[in-house]
């Protein structure tokens, strides 16, 4: 009996913990034209994202094209979340291709709060610009 009783206890703790935590992710759909190797090219201002809660953000390449190549799935991009505080703080970021999805480490400070917008470069060498449609999930 007893036994049964601390599983119900503990049943209890664990629903209570899990039903706790935030497991709503806040998404958005990104384009971001004109990348190459020189600097990071942005998304309009419309697409910043405003985060409220220390969650990872995530970035997942859905489309990706030059003028030659479209799809063009050996293009490696380069991603960072920038703070749009014009501090120039920026996370890490990662590389990526068409049809990846990479998580942002998160101890960079791109976990915290804060308003960002996505910057995106071609890591490998191009004279093409390049377009990429990003799914960004940040919240």
């Amino acid at each position: 009996m007893n036994k049964k009783i601390e599983l119900f206890i503990t049943l209890i703790f664990v629903f209570m913990f899990v039903g706790t935590i935030n497991v709503n992710a806040v998404s958005k759909e990104v384009t971001i034209s004109k990348i190459g190797t020189s600097g990071f090219a942005f998304a309009s201002s419309s697409n910043n994202a405003t985060k409220t809660t220390y969650s990872i953000p995530k970035i997942k390449a859905t489309a990706v094209s030059t003028a030659l190549t479209d799809p063009c799935s050996s293009c490696i991009l380069a991603v960072r979340t920038y703070e749009t505080d014009e501090s120039g703080w920026y996370a890490l970021g990662s590389t990526i291709k068409l049809n990846q999805e990479k998580s942002f480490i998160g101890h960079d400070g791109s976990a915290s709060p804060g308003t960002y917008k996505l910057g995106a470069q071609r890591a490998d060498f191009t004279i093409l610009k390049t377009t990429a449609t990003f799914y960004w999930t940040y919240d």
